[in-house]
């Protein structure tokens, strides 16, 4: 049996961070039963094109007798895959004079998606306003797909380039704000590396507010009609007012305020009490929707 050198790797402490890892290479000498040596020999390990160096003794044993173990943290190729190759020799001093060997291995590929920023991190849902997603790519040769999304809502965009979040956005937020995802995809051909994701929040514009469309108003009492036409009579006259009012972007109206002759009334549609006051009256109508926005109305 002709005496022999080995090398075994491992790999350990992947970082995609840092797109590194540590390969950590064993040598061990396995005799051929007759060679021996009780002097310090020296051996290399060649990892990744840097070269360490010590000394052992063997015996004639064709057992795994370890010589030295070696590691060094490698930087991975910009999409993330590495193949390490590793070189030993040993110079034994002795008739078998020196033994080399060499392995190469292909190290875990890294995922490398491209960071992911942007220049704002609030924007109303106006059509209008302007934000700006950047993609920072870890290898020229990736391609990244980035999308703005929302509820049922979704755009594609493009790196460097300003985009708005339109109006129609405001039926996906319930409340005056709400959380979109930025995400960046990246390829590499048709593959998948990975993908990113930044937080952007939408807030319902000011602007938006409940519609009162139109507040209709009649006599209650019949017998004033009648006796009177269409005119309000103090101390008889009561009015029968109907508010019809709605909420705006899948808002919905949740409560109405009336203020009519001293008295307030919370109904959508209600008969007042008998008109006290003679005179010019102002019926003060306020709506509320389920954004907690209002509009306000007057009628005299």
């Amino acid at each position: 049996m002709a005496a022999r050198i080995e090398i075994v790797l491992t790999e350990s402490d992947v970082s995609i961070v840092n797109n590194t890892s540590k390969v950590t290479a064993k040598l061990y000498y396995y005799g051929n039963g007759v060679s021996y040596s009780g002097y310090q020999k020296t051996w290399k390990i060649t990892i990744d094109g840097t070269t360490y160096s010590g000394t052992s003794t063997f015996t004639t044993s064709t057992s795994a007798q370890l010589l030295g173990t070696v590691s060094k943290t490698v930087t991975h190729n910009d999409n993330g895959a590495k193949t390490v190759s590793v070189s030993a020799s040993f110079a034994t001093g002795v008739s078998i004079g020196t033994l080399t060997t060499s392995k190469s291995r292909s190290l875990t590929t890294i995922p490398r998606v491209s960071d992911l920023s942007i220049d704002k991190t609030s924007v109303p849902a106006d059509g209008s306003t302007t934000v700006i997603a950047t993609a920072t790519k870890k290898s020229s040769s990736f391609t990244d797909v980035l999308t703005v999304s929302l509820g049922g809502y979704s755009q594609t965009i493009e790196s460097g380039v300003a985009f708005t979040i339109s109006e129609e956005w405001i039926n996906a937020i319930a409340g005056t704000s709400a959380v979109a995802t930025v995400k960046v995809t990246t390829k590499s051909g048709s593959t998948t590396i990975g993908s990113k994701t930044v937080s952007l929040t939408v807030t319902v514009p000011a602007s938006v507010v409940p519609v009162i469309n139109d507040v209709t108003i009649t006599e209650a009492v019949a017998a004033v009609t009648t006796a009177f036409g269409s005119r309000f009579v103090q101390n008889l006259s009561q009015l029968n007012v109907s508010i019809d009012a709605e909420g705006v972007y899948g808002s919905t109206i949740k409560s109405y305020s009336t203020t009519l002759d001293g008295v307030n009334y919370i109904q959508q549609a209600f008969t007042s009490n008998v008109l006290k006051t003679a005179g010019s009256l102002t019926l003060a109508v306020t709506v509320t929707d389920s954004r907690g926005r209002t509009a306000s109305t007057t009628v005299t």
